[in-house]
C-alpha cells in the first residue's frame, strides 16, 4: 500500500482522501445552495443580510452555468454525430454514444444545466424583490 493511502479510479487517479474531500465540498455546497434558495422565499430569509444570500446564489449560478452549458452542448453534439471526437476533438477515438458512461455524463450535465436554468431567474427575482423592498422602506 502506498503512503498516500488507497487509490480510487485507475492508476493515474489520486488518493481516496482527495475524492472524499471533493465529495464533501460538493455536499456542503449543495446543502448551502438549497438553504439559500429557500431563504429567498421564506420569511426567515429576510433576517439574513442581503449579501449573504445574493453572493453565494450568484456564485452557484455561475458555477452551474460554466459546468452545465458546455458539457450539455458537447453531449448533444456528440450524440447527434456532429462531434464524434468531442467538442474540441481531443478524444483519441470516437466517443461511443451508446455506452452507459456517455449517458451517465449526459444526465450529470443535464442536471447542472437545469440547475443553471432554475438558479438564474431565482437570483434575479430575489434581487428585484430586495430592490423593491428597499425602495418601499425609503419612501
Amino acid at each position: 500500500m502506498s503512503t498516500t493511502g488507497r487509490r480510487w479510479g485507475g492508476e493515474d487517479a489520486g488518493p481516496v482522501w482527495v475524492f472524499l474531500a471533493y465529495d464533501g465540498l460538493i455536499t456542503v455546497m449543495s446543502a448551502a445552495g438549497a438553504a439559500l434558495t429557500l431563504a429567498t422565499v421564506r420569511p426567515w430569509g429576510r433576517r439574513l443580510p442581503v449579501w449573504m444570500v445574493r453572493l453565494p446564489l450568484w456564485g452557484g449560478t455561475v458555477l452551474l452555468t460554466v459546468r452545465g452549458v458546455p458539457g450539455l452542448v458537447e453531449n448533444i453534439t456528440t450524440a447527434t454525430g456532429l462531434t464524434p471526437y468531442g467538442l474540441l476533438g481531443l478524444s483519441e477515438q470516437p466517443i461511443d454514444a451508446a455506452s452507459g458512461e456517455f449517458w451517465t455524463t449526459m444526465a450529470i450535465n443535464t442536471y447542472f444545466f437545469v440547475g443553471a436554468v432554475v438558479m438564474l431567474p431565482l437570483v434575479l427575482r430575489y434581487q428585484r424583490g430586495v430592490r423593491t423592498a428597499q425602495e418601499k422602506s425609503a419612501a
